[in-house]
């Protein structure tokens, strides 16, 4: 967003906040508001620091996503670039920033840094980035000792950490000893056990630094307990004061009342003239005191029992005790903090857990080395891994008070600090930056910087922990004490929507932040846009049988009337899971919305990927019998299940059906059949089985004779399984599917078919591509809350509020490290009780607080999503009534969430409900129902001569239909050319993918590896003067002003893009690969990387037309794909890879 654009010269308090953020040699946190620019000034920060600093490279800047690196990236480099022109913006900001940036230039042209030439001395990294360069460049001094690639895909090899541990139960040693505890724990459920184990090494850099100080380690733990309990109590004890005579009157009236009455509860303050005190000693009259407010189930009360000490009728202190009530309904944070202490512990760990916590503190680092030697043995890592090594290269001799020698030879380097997202940074994260900072000290030249927002943490699924920026605010990282800025203007949504977040967060958010419970302190923003009619907050609420439907034909009525009644915009639906959409895409489909999703829907799923599994399988193993009996029911075979059954049972000698194969039993019908004529199978079976048994038989006998993936694409297309794809987005996922088994595939099989699988389950579905052939068009797009974070549109809707959220996991471990009001920090550790026992104390009080921070951070999801749109924002709700009364939602919905203010406007028919009757039609659950997809028995392919995806580039013919293409095209380089030339395309593929930042002079250079590896494959030695090409032009490119353009980021970028079709004379599939494709300025660029080697005898314009000449026929074919998807404008070019010259091919 261009923040500074639409800035008033009237935004003083923040322009004021912003000047001071300026102070080179201060160091501040500051906390930012959706909407309020926090990119923009963190490139004016960086561009002040440019000026006075000796290296550039003395500045890092840390982001949390490729993106958010790529965009600070851009924007330093275009306003450097802006700068070498001697007039000044118009604008005041926009001035500010072309000042900022001319004394970067000077200082870069007085110290000969040439940024403008040499973009890549700027240090902007993601935190993942950021933590491999340390790792790598100091693996020899940790206990990775290797520098590898992160794994996609590592749940396996925990697995199989989790499984070689196990092993080692029946050996004679420590380790035995120490599992049969822990399976005795689990009642001897190895499986249970593994799943356990693996899961803890997916978090293992957050358990694995602190494990250690659990073993014998009572009293610590009671200590901490105490602490705890102490501020807790203090807490509450602050929040009851404006109230406590009236609440000691009530209780001493009931405690009276139930004096002379047999079993009656103890109230615990009785006629004590004060509230009780705060300590462990305390904490059962406390929950005597609060049990008068709220129920077993820790909700507030709304009826008054005499057993509780309130006689039947009216009474004084009864109706001193419903006003009591009312006033901690109106105050959340009171009811929230009685329900905390109701779950404090009381006992922390007792003799039982104490034992498990040592097998624990025995077993875990040993199961991270298990992991450790497997990775070393295939050679890989994964991300934890690569934080815990760079942890530790930091870390050395830090807690014993010293600085590291890594840190010594890091700090040479770094002077600043720039931070964005501060609030998504885990523990591991911030230990690796206070060990930075360790030997820098205030007022020294150095500073720190972090910019983020506590209202927009909704990473804990990554270790994210909120309570972390909290404290930044207050206490030191490390030596260095951060001043804190606020900034409160929202520049991207009108006044109308920014005042409804206001009210309905305010009202929701307690009101004093708590660092460990992650609770926020929500701050009002002010808007800086001006009213404007048509733009506000809508609140769709139901109360029926049918929400899904409603929900669904309401989203759909919104839609239509935006895109043919309202002008173009954007308009997103954001959804918190994916499940939310299962009523609205088939809705939005009907009425004929084009609309785009992305990882909507997962790869796994997809029938055509279903089938594409079964093939691969079947091919891998004649008796994996499940995937061939999906093979043969997959409807490019089709056999009735009568058929499968029979196929599965007949046997003609003495065998048992068992004892052969499956693709053997149809190989012996279809001979029998070919003799007798007869078989048992139904009519058609019988005439399927003669077009699919030959091609079945040959697929296993040619099995392991060339690449997997070609033979599945073959045998696939052979059965006709292109023939029963219903649309253009199922020939995508097909190719998803087999680009990824290409990958996996070694020696035509899959060595590790579990991670095999794991890939396959974290694919999606290719994004679907609107329709419409309009240039200018609203742009619907559907995607989750979390992917829309940093995003913004015109309008929003929001569907589902009231729905329940997913569960977690049971946890072996369950840990946590305690933030105190002081700013102290603390470990709390529990195990889950024994299969036979229940949980202890303080088990169930860190499940507990594990479950109040994902409620807690879903009001911040709720947040976030409310402050995407600009205009206009949808919300969708099922609400509960009964006999007019109010059911609230469940808690893990985000509806919960705002609850209280939403039900006042409920009551004050500010928002009405909407009844069953107002729906215009009736549930059709026929439609639900879908006809199985399969070829008809006789089914032929029209080309029976050539089979298989034609990848082969085509050469336009000029006299034909725009899909008449005739295969010819001419290629002058030379192998040597073309063989680096495919090398440097790998590369720059992984460059697009990581983005420019993550691609340092190290990484550069230590590919180099990977790269003559590559060339050894495709069957090329090369020279080591032929590799230093190959660096030489990498950094060539990423130095080059339009290289770096095509690298960066686009909108719809493509990367390796494949796209499939028909030629109409024999309707063979064909495909075409583009290197680079996205969308600029309503252009779609279509880039092809080629590198060429100029003639001698040729001039420089000789050689462009050359390499025009050649290659135009090609990306004009490309073009008139493209244009067939969609009307956006297409420009060709190719780039060359060696002189980094762009050559721009017309397109007609």
């Amino acid at each position: 967003m261009e923040i500074f654009k639409r800035m008033q010269p009237n935004d003083k308090n923040d322009l004021i906040a912003r000047m001071k953020a300026l102070e080179s040699n201060s160091s501040f946190i500051v906390s930012a508001p959706a909407g309020s620019g926090k990119t923009g000034l963190l490139t004016q920060r960086f561009l002040r620091l440019l000026s006075s600093v000796n290296n550039p490279e003395e500045i890092l800047c840390i982001t949390f996503t490729r993106k958010a690196a790529s965009e600070m990236s851009n924007r330093i480099y275009e306003a450097l670039k802006r700068a070498e022109h001697p007039v000044p913006p118009d604008q005041s900001h926009e001035k500010l920033t072309w000042n900022l940036a001319i004394e970067a230039l000077n200082r870069s042209k007085e110290m000969n840094w040439r940024l403008t030439d040499l973009p890549d001395r700027l240090r902007i990294q993601t935190i993942d980035g950021f933590t491999r360069n340390i790792s790598n460049q100091f693996c020899l001094e940790t206990t990775l000792r290797s520098s590898f690639e992160p794994c996609d895909q590592p749940k396996t090899f925990y697995a199989l950490a989790a499984r070689n541990l196990l092993d080692q139960l029946d050996d004679s040693s420590d380790t035995s000893n120490q599992l049969k505890v822990l399976i005795s724990h689990l009642g001897n459920n190895f499986a249970q056990c593994e799943k356990y184990l693996s899961h803890l090494l997916e978090s293992r850099e957050q358990w694995l630094p602190l494990i250690y100080r659990a073993a014998n380690n009572h009293n610590y733990f009671q200590q901490v307990v105490d602490k705890i309990v102490r501020e807790s109590l203090s807490n509450l004890k602050g929040l009851l004061e404006p109230r406590s005579t009236d609440l000691l009157s009530v209780t001493k009236a009931s405690s009276l009342y139930l004096s002379g009455k047999a079993s009656a509860p103890k109230l615990g303050v009785g006629h004590s003239a004060s509230l009780p005190n705060c300590d462990t000693t305390d904490l059962p009259r406390w929950r005597n005191l609060i049990s008068q407010f709220l129920t077993t189930q820790n909700r507030l009360r709304s009826i008054l029992r005499e057993s509780d000490g309130f006689p039947k009728g009216k009474s004084a202190h009864k109706n001193l005790m419903l006003e009591l009530i009312d006033w901690c309904r109106e105050r959340p944070a009171i009811i929230d903090m009685m329900t905390y202490v109701m779950y404090l512990p009381t006992q922390p760990i007792d003799k039982k857990e104490q034992e498990i916590l040592n097998s624990l503190t025995f077993l875990l680092p040993r199961l991270v080395a298990e992991l450790n030697v497997i990775f070393q043995d295939k050679k890989q890592c994964d991300y934890p891994s690569i934080t815990l090594s760079a942890l530790e290269a930091v870390s050395n001799n830090f807690l014993a008070g010293c600085i590291s020698d890594v840190t010594l030879r890091l700090d040479y380097q770094l002077r600043h600090i720039l931070v964005d997202e501060f609030q998504d940074t885990s523990a591991s994260q911030i230990r690796i930056i206070e060990s930075l900072l360790s030997g820098w000290e205030p007022r020294d030249g150095r500073s720190f910087f972090a910019v983020g927002d506590a209202m927009q943490s909704i990473y804990s699924f990554r270790n994210a922990n909120v309570g972390l920026f909290l404290r930044a605010q207050q206490f030191p990282i490390g030596q260095i004490k951060c001043k804190a800025i606020n900034l409160c203007t929202n520049y991207r949504c009108y006044p109308s929507i920014v005042n409804w977040v206001n009210k309905h967060f305010d009202n929701s958010i307690g009101n004093k932040p708590n660092l460990n419970i992650n609770e926020v302190k929500f701050t009002p923003s002010s808007a800086n846009k001006i009213s404007k009619s048509n733009t506000g907050v809508e609140f769709v609420a139901y109360n029926g049988a049918q929400f899904d439907k409603f929900e669904a034909e309401r989203v759909a009525k919104i839609c239509l009337d935006i895109r043919d009644n309202q002008e173009t915009q954007t308009v997103a639906i954001l959804v918190r899971n994916r499940t939310h959409l299962k009523h609205i895409i088939p809705e939005l489909n009907r009425v004929g919305i084009d609309w785009k999703a992305t990882d909507i829907y997962p790869l796994k799923l997809k029938m055509v990927v279903i089938d594409l599994l079964s093939l691969t399988r079947g091919i891998l193993s004649p008796t994996d019998r499940v995937a061939w009996f999906g093979i043969l029911r997959a409807p490019f075979c089709g056999f009735e299940l009568h058929d499968l059954h029979v196929i599965s049972t007949t046997c003609t000698d003495n065998s048992t059906p068992l004892e052969l194969t499956i693709v053997e039993q149809v190989a012996k019908i279809y001979a029998e059949y070919k003799v007798s004529g007869v078989t048992q199978l139904t009519q058609n079976g019988q005439i399927i089985l003669e077009r699919v048994a030959p091609i079945l038989v040959s697929m296993w006998d040619n099995r392991m004779r060339g690449r997997l993936c070609d033979t599945v694409e073959k045998y696939w297309l052979t059965l006709g399984g292109d023939k029963t794809l219903s649309n253009d987005e199922d020939y995508e996922d097909a190719e998803r599917y087999l680009q990824l088994l290409s990958m996996c595939e070694v020696d035509g099989s899959i060595e590790d078919w579990e991670s095999f699988q794991s890939s396959v389950d974290a694919l999606y579905s290719a994004p679907r591509n609107s329709g419409s052939q309009h240039k200018h068009v609203t742009q619907f797009n559907i995607m989750t809350i979390h992917k829309s974070k940093g995003l913004e549109f015109d309008q929003v809707l929001i569907p589902g509020l009231s729905r329940a959220g997913i569960g977690s996991d049971q946890l072996l471990l369950q840990w946590r490290e305690y933030v105190h009001t002081s700013g102290e920090v603390d470990l709390l550790l529990s195990t889950m009780s024994a299969h036979d026992e229940t949980d202890s104390d303080l088990f169930k009080f860190l499940d507990f607080e594990s479950k109040r921070n994902r409620v807690a951070e879903n009001k911040r999801l709720l947040y976030v999503a409310c402050t995407r749109p600009i205009k206009k924002l949808f919300l969708f709700a099922e609400i509960g009534q009964s006999k007019n009364i109010l059911k609230n939602p469940t808690h893990t919905s985000l509806l919960h969430s705002i609850w209280h203010s939403i039900a006042e406007e409920i009551k004050l028919d500010n928002i009405l409900v909407e009844k069953d009757s107002e729906l215009t039609k009736e549930m059709s659950p026929s439609k639900n129902y879908q006809e199985l997809r399969r070829l008809p028995p006789k089914f032929k392919r029209e080309n029976e001569a050539s089979f298989g995806i034609d990848n082969r580039i085509k050469r336009q013919d000029v006299n034909s239909d725009p899909f008449h293409v005739k295969v010819a095209y001419s290629d002058t380089r030379s192998f040597r050319a073309r063989a680096l030339g495919t090398v440097l395309h790998r590369t720059l593929k992984q460059i697009s993918l990581d983005g420019i930042s993550e691609w340092t002079k190290h990484r550069i250079k230590e590919h180099k590896v990977v790269m003559n590896s590559r060339l050894r494959e495709i069957g090329f030695i090369a020279t080591v003067e032929e590799l230093k090409e190959l660096e030489f032009t990498i950094c060539k490119v990423l130095n080059d002003k339009v290289g770096r353009w095509i690298l960066g980021s686009h909108d719809n970028t493509r990367v390796e893009y494949s796209i499939n079709y028909k030629l109409k004379p024999n309707r063979q599939l064909h495909r075409s690969t583009i290197d680079l494709t996205f969308i600029e300025n309503g252009y779609r660029w279509i880039i092809d990387y080629k590198y060429y080697q100029q003639n001698e005898q040729e001039t420089e314009k000789e050689f462009h037309d050359r390499v025009k000449s050649e290659n135009a026929p090609q990306l004009l074919h490309y073009g008139r794909l493209f244009e067939k998807m969609g009307q956006v404008q297409i420009k060709c070019a190719i780039y060359l890879l060696g002189t980094c010259k762009l050559l721009e091919i017309p397109y007609q």
